[in-house]
């Protein structure tokens, strides 16, 4: 069951740790704004929060290692069970934190990738931030509806990206 495969995936580097949620509270990280580009068709927080804890999917935090303080989430939304098909849907709430940032995104969408889920996302069309940070890690558009673009990734795409070299170097 693909539940149960995102309930164990281990995502994990010198840097960064992916947790599934617990007790965190993600509601104060965002303002109602922000969590509306995030998941755009919950109108609001108290539905979100239903949400978040409903069982279509998982929910990880991300942990900076150095100081053991959680800095992002995402929810990975299962789209399609039979195919291992998931939508992820997340941020991160401490800025200038750029490259701590792509390292966790890049990190958990590895593993995924790397556990034969296949990934996906989208954001809407006026996001202009959202489709330039997943673009630059490899994800690429597959289609646009009147408000949303719809992206997806593989690993080689993800392996070839600019970014993805950078963090990995060795």
């Amino acid at each position: 069951m693909l539940k149960d495969l995102l309930a164990n995936i281990d995502a994990r580097n010198e840097l960064v740790e992916w947790k599934l949620r617990s007790d965190e509270t993600l509601m104060d990280s965002f303002g109602e704004a922000e969590w509306k580009r995030i998941f755009s068709d919950i109108s609001d927080i108290h539905r979100l929060n239903k949400f978040l804890n409903y069982d279509c999917g998982q929910c990880y935090v991300a942990y900076n290692l150095k100081t053991n303080q959680p800095f992002g989430f995402i929810y990975a939304y299962i789209e399609d069970e039979k195919s291992k098909k998931v939508s992820l849907h997340g941020g991160g709430w401490i800025s200038g934190n750029t490259l701590l940032n792509y390292n966790a995104y890049i990190l958990l969408i590895d593993v995924l990738l790397d556990n034969g889920i296949k990934v996906r996302t989208n954001c809407e069309l006026d996001n202009d931030i959202a489709m330039r940070f997943n673009r630059s890690i490899g994800f690429i558009k597959y289609y646009s509806s009147k408000n949303y673009h719809y992206l997806w990734i593989s690993s080689e795409r993800l392996h070839k990206s600019k970014i993805f070299k950078r963090i990995n170097r060795k």
